[in-house]
């Protein structure tokens, strides 16, 4: 588990809200000296990416605990689902291949992601795209696996990896979740609701994902 690492999380709950139906709910905090313009506008791309594929998750900046007063502080939620932005950390077996810029790991009652913050910076670079955005997609796809143990998919925001022509299409605003991976966490996150909240998953889940370029 990784949470010692922990530098941007992002809490994931699902809730019942009304006659709209199930929501997952995506509590991000900034505790990194990334300007919090980059966060805002990463967060805008991935809640631009599920609002889009009409997946019920909502994104919320929430201020840093030690910056905010009791009142300002948003709710820690228990068994929630955690993503992380990380730094590097070649220790961790999942971040030893160097390729890999974001990884999940399922076990038993652990539901845990990660995005590791300085390969989205070089291969942002990279790519020649805003770091924003690949942060965002990044963080879109990641918390794509945590809504929904599918995988990964040949195309879109759940593909395993990215090319300068998925770049293109993110600048573009033209990829997105397909229709099959959106379907499953709309089902997913409406089984999580029923269910009271996340639930553990049983099978452990080790899902990198990595760009297809050399660089």
């Amino acid at each position: 588990m990784f949470v010692p690492l922990l530098k941007l999380v992002a809490i994931v709950r699902v809730a019942a809200i009304g006659e709209g139906g199930a929501v997952a709910e995506i509590q991000v905090f900034n505790r990194v000296q990334m300007p919090e313009a980059i966060i805002e506008r990463a967060v805008a791309h991935a809640q631009k990416v599920f609002d889009k594929a009409d997946i019920p998750a909502k994104l919320k900046i929430c201020p840093h605990p030690k910056d905010s007063t009791p009142e300002q502080k948003c709710p820690i939620v228990e068994h929630a689902f955690l993503l992380g932005i990380v730094g590097e950390n070649r220790d961790l077996i999942v971040q030893r291949d160097t390729y890999t810029i974001g990884y999940t790991l399922r076990t038993t009652g652990r539901n845990n992601a990660a995005v590791i913050w300085p390969r989205v910076q070089s291969y942002a670079q990279y790519l020649g795209i805003n770091v924003d955005l690949l942060l965002g997609y990044a963080m879109a796809h990641e918390i794509g696996h945590l809504l929904s143990p599918i995988g990964h998919h040949s195309i879109g925001v759940m593909d395993a990896a990215w090319d300068r022509d998925d770049a293109i299409d993110m600048a573009r605003g033209r990829m997105g979740i397909c229709d099959r991976d959106a379907d499953h966490m709309r089902r997913h996150v409406e089984r999580m609701a029923s269910a009271g909240g996340a639930f553990p998953h049983t099978n452990e889940d080790r899902s990198a994902m990595q760009p297809r370029a050399t660089y």
